[in-house]
This record gives structure tokens, sequence and C-alpha cells, in this order.
């Protein structure tokens, strides 16, 4: 047997039994801070009704321990969870009424968890026949009770409240207009709910992208940019919370210069849109319903991937890489149903990485998986599931005898994340407007753009883009100067293969003509009569610069 690390394992001596000790060792019991304190169940003395008072310990409820099995699926079951919820300390009480082999099971852990093991013992010395389990183990007798002390702080659950309840149906339009047409279409009530999502958005994509390297070129579904987004959404409660975090960042997107595609939410699937909000109670469900670690996984990551269980099928022990923040799915084309395909394929990939951010109070659960299949099998590549048959029909099972219902989720191919594009337009223009020197606002946001501005009247001279084939003056007005070109970019950007979009194109089709006309004068741009006479000019459509919260008002109701 191979040695534990010196004085991961001592044995409190305690024979007069008192009772101090055992209900100051139970008041310690705190499985979020690492602290795990095990009373045998009396008169059961064997390792698998140890492995279960363990499983019990940790809050999983005996009839789901009862489930999982003998005694090595039992203590594999055990050993996952001790790992899954990082637990430092493990005491167990009355350890002198068990048998040899149980302290064997536990020293085994000490190896397998990195634990410290604490027996208590209610004799004057340690029993031969246990004492003979720690003879090639390094140990400390003690005849007082030791401090357990842990490193990290309890664990912290997501705020309740953070979300205002929001009406059924809102505009989905994309984020140039999105934010006017909600201040159009509805109550000031319900615009103030959406802006405060919407302001939250743009100040985290203010905040993420102040010290990130910019897109890499031809690249689609960037990595980084889904992790932050599902990061971000994961705890939406309805499709119209996430699409106005969503506007939000895109916005944030744009004042660094930047674009960011974000499709409508439309049938698509994923976090924030078919998945469920993982909080501490539905994770205390899936602990208190399921004991087996992969079906509990497989019950968690159905909720907050919000895709279907057929996609989750292929998913290998190293898509749940430590420290289990993220979970990378791998999606091929080919693999989705001919149905899926009709429906979502159309621009999808060959082949992508769909990247989920794990919600914290779900980490353990994927921690506790990882650890079981690396238990009985260290080959990184083995599916996840592969043990779990026949899998869907038996997660389904789990996560109904939990009382949580699965989201009805697409196939992966209908992932919204997959979707995103990430492309520079022009200079960041908003460098200036992040101050992160100061103390946190009272409202925990640094962007001043997230916040109400006074608008900002320009004075600057009229800007012409140089390739402008419209021959007329951008006039800034009362638009900030940056934002013709910035609008420019974003043409450049969307629409690069427009026939007639440059000068030097041959003279457009009539319906390209009208399609560049269409997209300029209503949806970028407005026309603007000079005061004194003259040709007509085109200043930035009021909703862009409304969009960027750089004014206090969009553009009028169409009439």
């Amino acid at each position: 047997m191979s040695r534990p690390p010196s004085t991961r394992v001592r044995v409190l001596l305690d024979p007069g039994d008192d009772v101090a000790v055992t209900a100051g060792l139970l008041a310690r019991h705190d499985p979020a801070a690492g602290v795990v304190v095990v009373h045998p169940t009396p008169a059961a003395r064997g390792v698998v009704s140890l492995a279960h008072d363990l499983l019990a310990a940790l809050g999983l409820s005996a009839r789901a321990a009862a489930a999982i099995g003998g005694t090595r699926s039992a203590w594999l079951a055990a050993a996952a969870w001790v790992s899954g919820e990082r637990v430092e300390h493990l005491v167990v009480l009355r350890a002198d009424r068990l048998e040899a082999t149980c302290w064997v099971h536990l020293v085994g852990l000490v190896h397998s968890a990195r634990i410290r093991l604490l027996l208590v013992c209610h004799v004057r010395v340690i029993p031969a026949h246990l004492g003979a389990a720690l003879r090639d183990v390094e140990h400390e007798v003690l005849t007082e009770p030791p401090a357990l002390a842990t490193a990290r702080p309890t664990r912290s659950t997501p705020a309740a409240g953070r979300y205002p309840p929001l009406p059924a149906r809102l505009p989905t339009g994309q984020v140039l207009h999105y934010r006017a047409d909600v201040y159009r279409q509805h109550h000031w009530n319900t615009f103030t709910r959406v802006d405060d999502l919407y302001s939250r958005g743009l100040d985290a994509a203010c905040t993420w992208l102040r010290h990130r390297a910019g897109p890499q070129p031809g690249r689609t579904a960037d990595e980084r940019v889904q992790a932050f987004l599902t990061a971000l959404v994961h705890d939406s409660p309805t499709r119209q919370h996430t699409l106005a975090l969503l506007r939000g960042v895109q916005a944030g997107f744009l004042l660094h210069g930047q674009w960011l595609a974000v499709p409508a939410p439309g049938r698509l699937s994923g976090p924030g849109l078919t998945s469920t909000p993982m909080t501490a109670d539905v994770v205390e469900r899936i602990r208190a319903g399921v004991a087996h670690p992969l079906l509990a996984a497989g019950v968690a990551l159905a909720l907050f991937t919000g895709i279907n269980l057929r996609s989750l099928r292929p998913l290998r022990a190293d898509a749940l890489p430590q420290p289990a923040h993220l979970v990378r799915i791998p999606f091929r084309y080919d693999d989705a149903l001919a149905e899926s395909r009709s429906t979502f394929g159309s621009g999808m990939p060959r082949h992508a990485t769909a990247v989920v951010s794990v919600p914290h109070a779900a980490r353990p659960l994927l921690r506790a998986a990882r650890a079981y299949l690396l238990s009985r099998s260290a080959d990184p590549r083995q599916r996840v599931f592969e043990g779990i048959s026949p899998m869907i029909p038996r997660i389904e099972e789990a996560a109904a005898g939990c009382g949580i219902p699965l989201p009805e989720a697409a196939e992966l191919i209908g992932a919204w994340q997959l979707r995103t594009r990430w492309a520079r337009l022009d200079e960041p223009v908003h460098t200036d407007r992040h101050d992160t020197t100061g103390p946190p606002p009272a409202d925990g946001r640094f962007c001043l753009a997230a916040r109400p501005v006074t608008p900002d009247p320009s004075t600057a001279p009229p800007y012409r883009h140089p390739d402008d084939e419209l021959r007329k003056r951008w006039s800034p007005l009362n638009a900030p100067a940056f934002l013709p070109g910035l609008v420019r970019a974003y043409l450049d950007g969307t629409e690069p293969t427009m026939r007639g979009y440059y000068d030097h194109d041959d003279q457009p089709p009539y319906a390209d003509e009208l399609r560049r006309a269409d997209m300029v004068a209503h949806h970028l741009a407005v026309r603007v009569q000079p005061e004194h006479g003259g040709p007509d000019r085109i200043t930035v459509h009021p909703d862009i610069a409304f969009a960027l919260r750089l004014t206090d008002q969009p553009a009028p109701p169409a009439q």
C-alpha cells in the first residue's frame, strides 16, 4: 500500500465518550466549506453501510445511495463525490466500532481524494485489528480534537431576485434598433427593466474586452466569446432576459470598434434559451435524488446546456477538464438528424466546438463525474455515458426521480452560441470610458456608458468616407463624430459582397440598389435637410446612438 502524506491520517482517542467532543465535531460539519463529519449508522459495521453513510453526509439521500450497488460501486461513488465537493477534512465518529476493512477503504480515500482523515475512537488504545489497517500508514494519535482549518470560504449561491419580470413578448431585432424598439413599443416601466439588463450586458462586454486580444481572422464561434456569453446568461430565466443581456453585450462590442453577431432566438436552443437556471435548490434536488455521479452529471448537463440528450451522447471525459468551469461539446454536421439539418443547418460549419460555461452550483457534479470516470480508467477519451445504458431513458428517469423536468431542446446544431461571429470593425472608441481606478460604483458597474449619460452634441465638421458611394456627406449632427465611420465599417463587415457597394464596382442591378438604399437610408442612416438649403445630408440613424447609450431618445415611431 502506498503511503499517504504525513499527518493526513489522525486518530483521536476519546475513552470517556465526551459529549462535548462529539457535539463539537458535529458542529463543524459543513460540506460547502470542505468539512464532512460522518456518524455511522448504529449496529452497521460493514463497508457498504459506511459508504452510504458517507454519501448521506455529503447530502445524498439514503434511497439514492442504496440504488448504486455493491461495495466497489458504492466506494467509487463516495470517492467521486468527495473529490467533486473538494472535501478537505473527513471526520468519522465512533470509528472503533467499524470493521478493519472500513478503515482500509477510508485510508484509500485519503490517497485518492487527497483529504485529511480524522478517526474518532472512544477507547484508550487503538484495537489491534484496526491498528493493523494503519501498519504501513504514517499517522498521528491525538487526545484532543484538532483544528479543522480549510483554505476556502463557504460556497456562494447566486443572488436571488436578479431578474425582474418581463413581458412574454418583446422586440427581437438586432442591436442597432433593439433598445429603441423596446423604448417605442412598451411602457416606461418595462423599458427600464429591459434597459437594466441591457446595460448589465454592455458593462460586462466592456470589462471583458478591456484586457483581451481581438478576434482571430477567419475564426467562427470563437471559444472565448462562447465561454463569456454563456457565463453571462446561464442563470437567465427566459428568452427575453437573455436577449436583453446579449444585445447589451453587442453594444459594448460596438463601442470597442468590434462587431459581435448574435442570432435572434427564434427556435434556437442553448444556455439562456432552453436551459434551466442551476440554482442551489436545483442542485440539492439532484443530489438528493441521484447518487450515481454520471447520472447526476447527465441531469445537470441537460439542464444548463439547453441541448438535448442525444447531442450529449458523444461527450468524452476530456470535455470535462479541471477545474470544471467549461464544457466543450464537439459538433459534427453529419451527426445531426436530417430534420435538424433542414431546420438549423444553414450557414453551419462541418466541424466546431460548442463551449458552455458551467454554473458555479453545478461544478461539483461535473467534478464528481470526472473523478468517477478516471477512477475506472485513465483514458481521457472514454465516453462519459458509456457505462450508462440505455443512456437517454436512464437520465430522463433520474431527472423524473428528482422532480425536475428536462428542457425541450434541439440538437447541438441548433445551439445559438455556435452562430456567434466576432470581427473587428474600426478603432476602439470606448477606451477612455471604463474607469477602474476608483472604488466600485454603487450599482457595481464600471462602464460609464452602462449608466444614463447626457447627450453629447458634436460640433465636428461633416464626415465623408473616402469610399462613400452615395456621394453624400455624412453629418454627425447630434451624434459623436466617430459614429459614421463605425457605421461604414459595420457595412464593410456585414455586407462585403454586396454588388455596387464600392465606387469602382459596375452599376448594380436594380434589386441590389434598392437593398443598399434601404439598409443605409432606413437601417443605418437618415437623410437630413440642412437649415440653410443645399443638398441633403445623411446622418447616423438616431437609434444607433441610442443603442450605444449616447443619447436619451431614439428616432420617433414611424408614421
